[in-house]
């Protein structure tokens, strides 16, 4: 339950930071979707509610692309590459806690 907490936290993080313009809004790659009325906001494949976290899931159990795509024949390989660019880039952004003083 805490780590779910303290990932609702970074999230919301992050979203006041896009907003307030400290930090760069995530990468858009076309086919990642970000709509608060899909999935609640979560980054998902466009036109679909499979999203990127179930795709990462996927991946990081174990299973190979193949596998995925069996499972979800709506994704296309495009679409896999597409959700491991947007978690890298993802990564890769930083939020600080305090604006600085100059």
């Amino acid at each position: 339950m805490i780590d779910g907490l303290r990932n609702i936290l970074w999230e919301l993080q992050l979203l006041l930071a896009i907003r307030s313009g400290r930090c760069d809004s995530p990468p858009v790659n076309p086919c990642i979707q970000i709509d608060p009325t899909v999935c609640h906001g979560k980054p998902v494949i466009r036109g679909t509610r499979v999203m990127v976290a179930t795709i990462l899931g996927v991946l990081g159990a174990g299973d190979t692309i193949e596998t995925l795509l069996e499972d979800y024949p709506n994704l296309t390989r495009e679409d896999v590459s597409a959700a491991l660019e947007f978690a890298s880039r993802l990564s890769e952004y930083q939020v600080s806690a305090y604006e600085a003083v100059a």
